[in-house]
């Protein structure tokens, strides 16, 4: 099967799940790009489509949003994966940061979808988004919050049901 793993990243921790995705899946044809640099990237020929995005404060990145919105009749008829990375610690908060992610009816058809974690660069971030890291979150100091074992979940659901 034909399967395009499509992400947006700000420091790169979406890039690395992406590539971890296209590691572990057990598909041979498997292409994964970055819309900042093809944001005009045709899904058409592909069957399996995996769209992954960070979200900071509630929202992923526009170039991913309209992506999804120019593309949604196309994207409808593949088998679809989400996920998104981020930090957020609860749950529920986590479920409702990736429900609205996507378009909603997107959501609702994709096959798997995960909230996968995400990482903190402190030596990457501006002077506000330090401030808002240290003080409001209370992260000191640059950390991983990636969870393999539910992107490895992902990875299992996705293939399961688009057998």
């Amino acid at each position: 099967m034909k399967t395009a793993i499509i992400y947006t990243t700000t420091y790169g921790t979406t890039e690395k799940v992406a590539n971890y995705i296209a590691e572990k899946l057990h598909y041979k044809n498997i292409d994964v790009v970055e819309l900042k640099h093809n944001t005009d990237f045709d899904v058409s020929p592909y069957d399996i489509v995996i769209l992954g995005a960070s979200v900071y404060l509630g929202d992923i990145q526009h170039t991913m949003s309209n992506f999804c919105k120019r593309n949604l009749e196309v994207l409808l008829t593949k088998k679809i994966g989400l996920f998104i990375c981020g930090i957020e610690p609860e749950l529920v908060r986590q479920d409702t940061e990736l429900e609205m992610a996507f378009p909603l009816n997107l959501y609702n058809y994709a096959l798997a979808t995960a909230f996968v974690g995400g990482e903190i660069n402190l030596e990457a971030l501006n002077a506000s988004q330090k401030f808002i890291t240290t003080s409001l979150l209370g992260i000191k100091e640059s950390a991983s919050f990636i969870q393999y074992d539910l992107i490895d979940i992902f990875i299992n659901q996705l293939q399961i049901a688009s057998e």
